[in-house]
């Protein structure tokens, strides 16, 4: 967890119009033979998947509502973030379960953890006005994409898209208040377009 203002990218950003749920993580793989899946989350932190007793699947067959049966931390994956091995109830063999890789796993937003003072989860920034060190406008935060090595910003503005690798000092002040958020490019060179 970060703290100081900086952010906690524990719940990654929703693309769903539905803000109610979250996405903490995707299913990697099947675990074993019994439906058991490999969930690779946004984050290092598992405690907000572990602690959920119902959860949705989004994927392949539809968005799927479920009762957890078990979770349990399954270590680090790519870029330190944390793993959980998923038992569903109802999700009971290797062919069901099959059918999931790949799903967002969604949380209620109502069940993350509560933060303490100065720290917030990375889909609290989405649309806030993203400035530089000397107060100018850079676009709007759109996204923030998980990757292995860093989490990327993806802020829109009228040219090409503006991506920056979420780094330490990247982040300088966010002002929910004013819906800023201050950024550090100076030491970056950042790559627009696609990623």
């Amino acid at each position: 967890m970060a703290s100081n203002g900086t952010a906690n990218s524990t719940a990654a950003p929703t693309r769903r119009a539905d803000r109610d749920w979250v996405e903490l993580g995707r299913v990697v793989r099947t675990h074993g033979l019994d439906g058991t899946l490999l969930v690779g989350l946004h984050s290092d932190d598992p405690s907000n998947l572990i602690a959920a007793h119902s959860l949705r699947l989004a994927g392949g067959p539809g968005t799927i509502p479920f009762q957890v049966a078990s979770a349990e931390p399954a270590g680090a994956g790519p870029g330190g973030r944390a793993r959980v091995r998923l038992s569903l109830v109802g999700l009971e063999t290797r062919e069901r379960a099959q059918l999931f890789v790949g799903a967002g796993v969604l949380v209620p937003e109502s069940v993350l953890a509560e933060l303490p003072e100065g720290e917030f989860y990375w889909r609290d920034l989405i649309a806030l006005r993203v400035l530089d060190r000397a107060g100018e406008s850079l676009g709007v935060l759109a996204e923030i994409v998980p990757t292995a090595g860093a989490d990327v910003f993806v802020i829109r503005r009228a040219g090409p898209d503006l991506m920056l690798p979420v780094t330490d000092g990247l982040i300088l002040r966010v002002d929910r208040e004013r819906q800023e958020l201050w950024l550090d490019v100076s030491a970056r060179e950042p790559a627009e377009g696609a990623p």
